[in-house]
C-alpha cells in the first residue's frame, strides 16, 4: 500500500486498521522513543467532513491509536478527510497544509510541530510498509516482519 485513506471506510474497519498501525508502532523502537519524549498528550485528528475522529495518545513509551469521540486533547488537527489521507501517507506537506488554510490546530502548537516534526515521518513509513489495509477500504491481517527500518 502507499496511501492511509479513512474515505469510505466503516468505523469497524478503520478501527481494525488503527488497530495493526499500533501494532507496528510498538514494534518500532524510534516510535517508542518519540512517544516518551512527546508524551504523554492525547492529539486528535478531526476530519472535518465526516466528524470522524483519530485519537493518538501518547504516554509511557506507547503509542496507542483509537477510533474515539474523544473531548479532552491536547492538540486538535482537523481537515478534511482528503487533507488528512494525503498527509499520512505523504501526498501532502502538513506545514503548506497549515499555511494555505486546509489543516488547522485547536490546542498547543509547540506539541503540534513536535508530532510532525518526531512522528509524522514514522506513521508514514509504517503505513507505507505495512501495505495499509487503509488503502484498500478494508481492514485485513497484517502480520508480517514490521516495518523497513
Amino acid at each position: 500500500m502507499s496511501a492511509l485513506d479513512l474515505r469510505g471506510m466503516s468505523d469497524a474497519d478503520v478501527e481494525s486498521a488503527l488497530s495493526l498501525l499500533e501494532e507496528s508502532l510498538s514494534n518500532d523502537e524510534r516510535a517508542r522513543e518519540v512517544a516518551r519524549a512527546i508524551g504523554p498528550a492525547t492529539v486528535v485528528f478531526a476530519a472535518v467532513d465526516s466528524d470522524r475522529r483519530v485519537a493518538v495518545e501518547l504516554a509511557g513509551g506507547r503509542i496507542l491509536l483509537r477510533l474515539d469521540s474523544v473531548t479532552a486533547y491536547d492538540v486538535m488537527i482537523e481537515a478534511t478527510e482528503d487533507t488528512l489521507s494525503e498527509i499520512f501517507r505523504g501526498a501532502s506537506d502538513a506545514d503548506a497544509a497549515y499555511f494555505s488554510g486546509r489543516l488547522s490546530v485547536r490546542g498547543s502548537l509547540m506539541t503540534a510541530f513536535r508530532l510532525r516534526a518526531r512522528l509524522l515521518g514514522l506513521v508514514q513509513e509504517h503505513v507505507v510498509g505495512m501495505g495499509s489495509p487503509l488503502a484498500v477500504g478494508r481492514a485485513w491481517a497484517y502480520r508480517g516482519a514490521g516495518p523497513p527500518h
